[in-house]
Order: structure tokens, then C-alpha cells, then sequence
């Protein structure tokens, strides 16, 4: 264990950081697409728009694809 927390880490964060951007954001994604290792895509040309204040509800099977 100690030779782990002697360790130098491999990302270091930054004395002066950006500040976060002013007001709410929106968080878009464009054309995603998913897969585990060299299975059929659970998600392809994925696109979503997540407004601020907006709710959404990811819902289906295990094993679905809704954690990625």
C-alpha cells in the first residue's frame, strides 16, 4: 500500500484552473456509438440533448446498454 501512495500521480491538477463556465450548460452528444469488447453495438449514431432543467429516463433490460 505505501508504495502505492508514495507515488507521483500520473494527472496532476492545475494550479490555476479555467473557471466553469457562467449559467447552465447543455450537454450534447453526436453520433455516439457503443460496444463492449467485440460485441454488436448497444448504441450507433446515438444522438441526445440534454437541456438544462430537462429529465430524462434511460429504461430497459439488463444488460441493455443503459450504464453506457
Amino acid at each position: 500500500m505505501l508504495e502505492l501512495t508514495d507515488r507521483e500521480p500520473g494527472i496532476v491538477d492545475p494550479s490555476d484552473p479555467a473557471p466553469p463556465p457562467h449559467g447552465p450548460a447543455t450537454v450534447a452528444l453526436e453520433g455516439v456509438t457503443a460496444r463492449y469488447a467485440n460485441e454488436p453495438p448497444i448504441l450507433e449514431a446515438f444522438d441526445l440533448t440534454l437541456s438544462p432543467g430537462a429529465r430524462i429516463a434511460l429504461v430497459g433490460p439488463s444488460g441493455s446498454g443503459k450504464t453506457t
